[in-house]
C-alpha cells in the first residue's frame, strides 16, 4: 500500500500532508501490527520530521 505512487508522488509524501487523525486512520486499516510497522518504516524519518514541525 505504501510503496504505491499517486500522481507521481510517493505515497509516504501523500500520507505526511495528512491531517493526524486520517493518518491514524490510515495505519488502523492495516491489518496487523508486523505488516504495520514494515510499511512504516521507510518514512519514519519523514514523519518524524513532519512531526517535529506541528
Amino acid at each position: 500500500m505504501f510503496g504505491i505512487r499517486i500522481h507521481g508522488w510517493p505515497l509516504g509524501e501523500v500520507v505526511a500532508h495528512l491531517p493526524p487523525a486520517a493518518f491514524a486512520r490510515q495505519l488502523a486499516s492495516m491489518p496487523d501490527p508486523v505488516a504495520r510497522y514494515k510499511n512504516l518504516t521507510p518514512l519514519r524519518a519523514p514523519l518524524i520530521e513532519w512531526l517535529a514541525h506541528r
